[in-house]
């Protein structure tokens, strides 16, 4: 069984917002926070867009978050306003942002030229579709920003009259007073990376995400494209055992369901997501960042207590796949249970090797704050059953760990995985469908 160099395991997972911007409207904007943030005072932004007839805009900006005496903003609560829009969102940047280059307060069409919005972390900070609310935080948590901290904001806008309308946003961030918070909020962006939607076709897609402590879920949500007919997220025992209960489910992907009440989640258990959808004209829709032809399966919610180790908290909070080598030597485990269909590890690792024979580019490919995977490497995940992602990833894991530089030489990387990954590989290929 040939290895290839080109079997590498899945990073960070923060990819951009989902969808395109079709209209180049006239765009005019109002203030921003600026100057020192005071503990209990509100902290507001204004936004104002102009969007032509039967057009549809994505305007973002690039905003600075408030001066923190304590170096770190933490925000209590949110509330807002808008009119003649469809949602607005903030993002936070992707680590890489070159933060001190970046255009600040000038607004920017989000999706033209694509990929304009790689700098945006794959899930929004905040997303809301109703003209007016708030939100307050469960007393005692906040959510951090780092001392002005550079985020992005997000207006979309659908205009279908004759006349061009102004899309106007007021958001106001309620401060906390640092002695106030016990415990920080966190935000798990549980994101799929294999979906496989034929067309005019019903598909299932799904993943399982293991939970390393004792935490609370406050405000939990799901994410889908066009073609998604229902997400359902269901919290699992320690043992495996899957609950047939979901603790959330929603069918409507554009306004998904938001469960308000906090959710408790112990050490160990799971947070299982599966998605639905049919397939429309597109031939075979797969995992990407935009809505026109691809899909997304998520569950989000912010969380406390935060994972305090920094290494650990962004791959958990993002569900990063089975296994991920880690800085200390460590493997860290927190997404499986990827397939939806009947092939064992053994046949899935040869799917994978096959089509990495004909195309080194289709393995996952983590960069600027989203990941690329392949139609067919997607499709040789989601072909094989639940319980094979944990040998998959686990003999892949080993090979990335210990053969990196034999595999540099294909001849060579064969001998380093039979010799460096002989256990990984025999649980793989003794491995059996549940």
């Amino acid at each position: 069984m040939a290895l290839r160099s080109s079997l590498v395991l899945v990073g960070f997972v923060a990819l951009a917002a989902c969808s395109s911007s079709k209209s180049s409207p006239a765009v005019d904007t109002d203030g921003g926070a600026g100057g020192d943030a005071a503990a209990g005072a509100g902290t507001s932004y204004a936004l104002k867009y102009t969007t032509a007839p039967s057009q549809e805009t994505h305007w973002c900006e690039y905003k600075k978050m408030p001066k923190s005496a304590g170096g770190d903003l933490l925000v209590a609560g949110v509330s807002w306003s808008w009119k003649a829009a469809h949602h607005w969102g903030l993002y936070r940047l992707v680590p890489s942002a070159p933060v001190a280059t970046l255009p600040l307060d000038t607004p920017f069409d989000c999706f033209n030229p694509v990929g304009a919005m790689q700098y945006a972390q794959f899930s929004t900070s905040f997303l809301q579709g109703e003209a007016t609310g708030t939100i307050d935080f469960p007393a005692g948590t906040a959510f951090p920003f780092a001392s002005e901290e550079v985020v992005m904001f997000q207006t979309h806008s659908i205009n279908t009259s004759a006349a061009p309308v102004t899309a106007e946003v007021d958001v106001t961030f309620r401060i906390a007073d640092a002695a106030s918070v016990k415990d920080r909020l966190g935000l798990i962006q549980f994101f799929d990376p294999y979906i496989v939607v034929p067309a005019h076709t019903d598909a299932v897609a799904q993943m399982r995400c293991k939970v390393p402590a004792d935490i609370t879920l406050v405000r939990t949500t799901t994410h889908e494209h066009s073609r998604g007919t229902k997400v359902e997220t269901f919290l699992d025992a320690v043992d495996g055992t899957k609950a047939t209960t979901p603790l959330l489910s929603s069918t409507n992907w554009d306004l998904p369901d938001i469960k308000t009440d906090p959710i408790k989640v112990g050490n160990g258990q799971y947070l299982r997501t599966v998605c639905h959808y049919t397939g429309d004209e597109h031939p075979v829709v797969t995992q990407g960042q935009f809505k026109g032809d691809k899909e997304m399966c998520m569950t989000i919610a912010y969380y406390y207590p935060a994972i305090a180790d920094p290494k650990v908290q962004p791959l958990f909070e993002n569900c990063v796949q089975n296994p991920l080598v880690l800085p200390t030597g460590k493997i860290a485990s927190y997404g499986d249970s990827f397939g939806t269909g009947t092939a064992a590890c053994s046949a899935t690792l040869q799917c994978v090797q096959d089509v990495l024979g004909k195309d080194a580019k289709e393995a996952p490919n983590p960069h600027d704050g989203q990941i690329d995977v392949g139609p067919n490497f997607q499709k040789c995940v989601v072909d094989s059953c639940p319980s094979a992602s944990t040998p998959l990833f686990s003999m892949l894991g080993c090979v990335q760990q210990n053969c990196q530089a034999a595999c540099a030489d294909p001849s060579k990387c064969q001998a380093c995985a039979f010799d460096k990954c002989s256990n990984e590989l025999s649980a793989c290929t003794s491995h059996v469908c549940d």
